[in-house]
C-alpha cells in the first residue's frame, strides 16, 4: 500500500508541474520598435529590398493574431542579427484596415475581383512572376511574403503557419 501511495504522489506531483508549466503565458516585452533596422517605411518598395531573398511580414500592432506572433518574429529576427539564420526578414507596419494609415497601404495593392479564390490568386501571382505591388494582392495580417529577385515566390497567413514557416527557415 505504502508503495502505491508513493507512486500516486509521485505521479500527481508531476502533472501538477507539467501543467503549471504549460500554463504559463509569457508576455512579450519586445516591441517592433527593437526591430527597427528590419522595417522599412514605402510599401511600395517591398518588391526592391536589400537581399536576393527575403520575406516580408505585413503586422499591425493593433492586430491579436499579430501579437501571437511577436515571439516567433523577433526569436527569428534574433538569430538572424547572430548569424545563426540566413533569411531575412523585414517587416512593415500595415496598419489597421479601417485606419488612414491602413487604408493607403492597401490601395497600393491591386484590387480583388468578386467572389475571389485566394489560393487562385495566389497562383496568379506566382505564374505571373509579379514585381510589383500594384500587381499584388492584399488579403490579410499577418501575413508573410516571399520575395526572391525581386518577384512574388509565396505568401504564408496566419499567426501558426507563419511561426511555422519561422521555425523552418534557415
Amino acid at each position: 500500500m505504502k508503495f502505491f501511495k508513493n507512486k500516486l504522489l509521485i505521479i500527481f506531483s508531476s502533472l501538477l508541474c507539467f501543467s503549471c508549466g504549460e500554463n504559463q503565458e509569457v508576455e512579450e516585452t519586445r516591441k517592433y520598435d527593437d526591430y527597427a533596422e528590419f522595417s522599412f517605411s514605402d510599401v511600395t518598395t517591398m518588391y526592391e529590398l536589400e537581399g536576393d531573398h527575403y520575406y516580408i511580414e505585413f503586422y499591425s500592432v493593433t492586430c491579436p493574431h499579430c501579437e501571437n506572433l511577436k515571439t516567433s518574429l523577433f526569436n527569428y529576427l534574433d538569430k538572424y542579427k547572430e548569424d545563426k539564420v540566413e533569411t531575412k526578414v523585414y517587416i512593415f507596419d500595415a496598419h489597421h484596415s479601417e485606419s488612414d494609415a491602413g487604408k493607403n497601404v492597401r490601395s497600393n495593392f491591386k484590387v480583388k475581383p468578386e467572389n475571389f479564390v485566394r489560393e487562385n490568386l495566389i497562383a496568379e501571382m506566382k505564374e505571373n512572376s509579379v514585381s510589383s505591388v500594384s500587381d499584388t494582392y492584399w488579403f490579410s495580417i499577418p501575413s508573410l511574403y516571399e520575395i526572391k529577385n525581386g518577384e512574388f515566390v509565396s505568401l504564408t497567413l496566419g499567426s501558426t503557419d507563419i511561426a511555422k514557416k519561422y521555425s523552418e527557415l534557415k
